[in-house]
């Protein structure tokens, strides 16, 4: 008798592994935070910006400058300056170089007072002024986001009258009814003022920020 051949099982199938490498990298930011300090600036010369870089060409910031408030000493005079403005930068190159534009509004105060026949005479100026400021600079940034620039341009403020007030002792000059002397200063004052208004709200000025420093993440 021929014994049968043992039943045999058959083999698992095959399981194929397939490397498949490292994990896929996040996708990089598209957008990069910042904050810049410039302190060496004109007009204001203390200056805060926060931006938000976008991409490799465009950048968008806010931007507070200010002038602290000038006195006279031993008197009541002052210029009070500061203002806000919006930044634009292109990066043509996707480098540090830009070209850019600002548009904000600046405010400027100046108090001229003396003392005339006794009593304080007071003239009062808001200069205040809306401005448009075509820009051109370098923004450098580091592997570790510290930030390093220089910003040229010039500010290009829109002409209005300013407003003028005056006092003598606390009130109004019309209501006080002052003398030859009273007036006669006051109106030296308010030319002077005009003068100051001339200067600032008809003709361009710089706007340069020789040093910014800060970081850009």
């Amino acid at each position: 008798m021929v014994g049968s051949a043992p039943a045999t099982t058959p083999p698992p199938p095959a399981i194929a592994i397939v490397d498949a490498g490292p994990a896929p990298a996040p996708p990089a930011r598209s957008w990069h935070p910042g904050i810049l300090l410039g302190i060496v600036s004109l007009p204001r010369p203390a200056q805060l910006e926060a931006l938000v870089r976008l991409g490799s060409d465009i950048a968008l910031g806010v931007q507070y400058s200010v002038l602290p408030t000038l006195t006279v000493p031993g008197g009541d005079s002052s210029l009070q300056l500061d203002a806000t403005q919006a930044t634009f930068r292109w990066f043509p190159f996707h480098g540090a170089f830009y070209l850019g534009s600002g548009a904000g509004y600046q405010r400027l105060k100046a108090v001229l007072s003396e003392t005339v026949e006794g009593g304080k005479l007071r003239v009062a100026a808001d200069i205040s002024t809306f401005f448009l400021s075509p820009q051109l600079g370098w923004l450098w940034v580091t592997r570790s986001a510290f930030s390093i620039g220089i910003n040229l341009g010039v500010q290009l403020p829109l002409p209005r009258e300013p407003v003028i007030t005056e006092t003598y002792n606390g009130q109004p000059l019309p209501a006080q009814g002052g003398s030859a002397g009273v007036g006669s200063s006051a109106q030296d004052d308010r030319d002077q003022v005009r003068t100051l208004a001339r200067v600032i709200m008809r003709y361009p000025i710089p706007n340069i920020d020789l040093l910014k420093i800060g970081f850009v993440f």
